[in-house]
């Protein structure tokens, strides 16, 4: 990752492999979760969505979105929330994206 100047943007070199890294992530946090809870199904479904999105249609305009929204969060002087950790929290559950697109395109500005 490259975290910009005042006179740069931050920007996300590798957002693909910055998203597939985040989504592994998630994946292992609901897999736990599904061993904390087993009786809520949801979570072990939701590592396995997480896990299916992997390698699926990154196209050049969602990484450039996905880029720019993860370089707003790195830089934020702010704290607070990170909406691409809520969306992938919410696959699965409240959302269900099919494709890496998919999850991009659902994801806030932040």
């Amino acid at each position: 990752m490259t975290y910009g100047t005042a006179e740069e943007e931050c920007v996300i070199d590798d957002p693909r492999g910055d998203l597939e890294w985040r989504i592994e992530n998630k994946a292992e946090w609901r897999r736990r979760k599904a061993a904390q809870y087993p009786e809520d199904v949801r979570n072990a479904a939701a590592a396995n969505s997480l896990m299916a999105l992997m390698g699926t249609d990154l196209s050049p305009e969602a990484e450039r979105r996905y880029a720019k929204i993860g370089g707003a969060i790195i830089c934020s002087d702010e704290g607070g929330a990170d909406p691409i950790s809520e969306a992938l929290t919410d696959v699965g559950f409240r959302f269900f994206p099919k494709t890496l697109n998919d999850l991009v395109a659902g994801i806030p500005d932040a």
